[in-house]
């Protein structure tokens, strides 16, 4: 695909200066390679590091997003940067982001998705050894976009490097 001449993905815009829905590779092919942006609306405002998805009752849906909000939602992507309500920018929808929002003690390597604290993901847990309702969203969200944690955190909690797969 490449990187779209202008594609810069710390750029916030108050008004559409691609088409939304725009896909490009990151331009920093050295530090991020294969990683796939998409140019979107924030419908409500993005922080640094938030999870992503979509807002089904937005006209300019399925480019329209606002932060995960509960517990198996499926993830469209993750905002590198803070992106104020109404403005445009890219987000991060395949490949290395440097700054997710996670739950405390996160671990390294850990399967992430949706969780109910606005814009973080958790870590997916098994209930038990029998196949119940949570094994199934678990399998869902990994097929729609596995997010794998590259960094471990605190008790605190804090941003941590992810990857997201193609679902």
């Amino acid at each position: 695909m490449g990187a779209i001449l202008g594609c810069d993905p710390t750029r916030v815009d108050t008004t559409a200066q691609f088409v939304l829905g725009t896909e490009s590779d990151h331009p920093d092919t050295v530090n991020f390679p294969g990683t796939k942006l998409r140019y979107v609306k924030a419908v409500t405002a993005f922080a640094l590091g938030d999870a992503l998805k979509l807002k089904t009752d937005e006209a300019l849906e399925p480019n329209a997003l606002v932060p995960t909000a509960a517990i198996q939602e499926p993830i469209v992507g993750i905002a590198h940067v803070a992106i104020g309500a109404g403005s445009f920018g890219w987000i991060t929808r395949h490949g290395r982001v440097a700054s997710a929002k996670a739950a405390a003690s996160t671990a390294a390597a850990a399967r992430m998705g949706s969780s109910a604290t606005a814009g973080t993901l958790t870590t997916l847990t098994q209930a038990d050894s029998n196949f119940t309702s949570n094994d199934y969203f678990e399998l869902l969200a990994y097929a729609q976009s596995p997010i794998i944690a590259l960094d471990a955190n605190d008790s605190n909690g804090a941003n941590i490097e992810v990857y997201i797969g193609q679902g």
